[in-house]
């Protein structure tokens, strides 16, 4: 496992980085009430996209590791139904936003509205085909084409129309360029899963149905992490400024560095957990956390200290005009420890029967953030946001790892480090 996660360490950190530039590149090519214009429509986007999905990520995830035979009858009717929930779901979605958000949340123009819903669409099914893939062992090779060769492709994109359309750039351009760089990656990804599990397949109405309530609870929990990370943005712009939404968007975008030992670990051992856990292999299980949580802290270590002392180097990044929300990057960066520290709740919560507890307390962290958003922001602004935000995350994530603890008798957090769990 140590050449895999040096590996995917090393994927990550590339995704991460071509993440970091894209966002970067943005907020270059747009000015910053432009830029938090964009960040609030994107946060939008990224909460619907995860109703459109309605958990079916998840679910593929969990059966298809579970049973990942080549050309599998079941294997082809669970991919046909995630596609089929995202089309119906996305055209719902799709009036919400064509008739009532230019109205609602100032956005302007119909191009504008368009680029929302094509980004929504393919988006959801990259998302979709990409945990297929991680689903049929090919975990590397999904973030490859969701992290790093699609944002590389948005930063060429980007470059040509500032090149040859300078002045030109708008929010409707740059969100039509996302849906498209995700649109490439979609059809190149379900290429490798038609070739892996076969392209036939019936879907029965029943069978259609049964998706959608098995991948409810996935869709609680799912939905309810990104409403977790965006309630903050969406909230501040509805009673802020666009100035504002920028300057607190751009230092979210920063302190996502932090999880980039996080995120790449539990993507190599999201595959293993629910076989471990249906085989009853706690001990096993438990190891194999233990082992992700040492690589996770080492590698997050350096990027935290390095964001403390030059955070307003970091923040300057995207241009003079966001220096001064450094200040907001070093609190944020509290709740993102607190994350790291405690280990990859969400995923073992969702992949070990868990999930219906876990959509309650993720729902009950988003209801304090989306409170604490109501009360701070109209008061106090961006610092508002940030003390919600960093509440909501440090409140998921110490109850995940107590429900866990309790029900599975394993402790998951960087402590079990420091001893095995009691339980063993």
């Amino acid at each position: 496992m140590g050449t895999k996660y040096l590996y995917m360490f090393f994927v990550k950190g590339v995704s991460s980085i071509l993440l970091l530039l894209s966002s970067v590149l943005v907020a270059r090519v747009i000015d910053i009430d432009q830029f938090g214009t964009f960040s609030f429509v994107i946060s939008l986007v990224t909460v619907f996209s995860f109703t459109a999905i309605w958990g079916t990520d998840r679910y593929c995830l969990k059966e298809i590791s579970l049973v990942p035979r080549r050309f599998s009858e079941n294997s082809r009717v669970i991919v046909l139904g995630a596609y089929s929930v995202i089309l119906i779901n996305t055209a719902l979605l799709s009036i919400v936003i064509w008739w009532f958000l230019p109205g609602h949340v100032q956005i302007e123009g119909k191009w504008t509205a368009i680029g929302a819903i094509l980004l929504l669409l393919f988006r959801s099914l990259l998302r979709v085909s990409t945990s297929i893939m991680k689903g049929l062992n090919r975990v590397i090779l999904s973030e490859v084409l969701l992290n790093s060769a699609r944002p590389l492709l948005l930063i060429f994109l980007l470059m040509i129309f500032a090149v040859f359309l300078p002045g030109k750039t708008s929010v409707a351009n740059v969100l039509l360029l996302f849906a498209a760089s995700f649109t490439v990656f979609f059809v190149v990804s379900n290429l490798f899963v038609i070739n892996t599990i076969g392209f036939k397949a019936k879907i029965t109405s029943s069978a259609f149905s049964s998706t959608y309530k098995c991948a409810f609870a996935f869709f609680i929990v799912g939905v309810g992490t990104p409403l977790l990370a965006e309630v903050n943005t969406i909230e501040l712009g509805l009673y802020g400024t666009r100035e504002q939404v920028a300057l607190f968007s751009a230092a979210k975008r920063i302190v996502s560095v932090v999880l980039m030992g996080l995120v790449s670990a539990n993507l190599l051992i999201s595959p293993k957990i629910a076989p471990l856990f249906k085989e009853k292999k706690m001990q096993q299980l438990a190891a194999l956390i233990r082992s992700n949580n040492l690589f996770v802290l080492l590698i997050t270590s350096f990027p935290v200290a390095l964001l403390l002392v030059f955070s307003e180097q970091a923040m300057g990044l995207f241009g003079d005009e966001y220096v001064k929300s450094a200040v907001y990057l070093k609190i944020l960066l509290i709740g993102q420890v607190v994350n790291v520290l405690c280990g990859p709740v969400l995923l073992v919560a969702t992949l070990t029967g868990l999930q219906k507890w876990a959509s309650i307390i993720v729902l009950f962290s988003c209801a304090i953030s989306f409170l604490l958003c109501e009360t701070l922001i109209p008061r106090y602004g961006v610092f508002g946001a940030v003390y919600s935000a960093v509440a909501g995350t440090v409140c998921v994530n110490i109850s995940l790892v107590l429900l866990i603890y309790i029900k599975h008798g394993i402790n998951i957090s960087m402590f079990n480090l420091l001893h095995k769990n009691i339980h063993e």
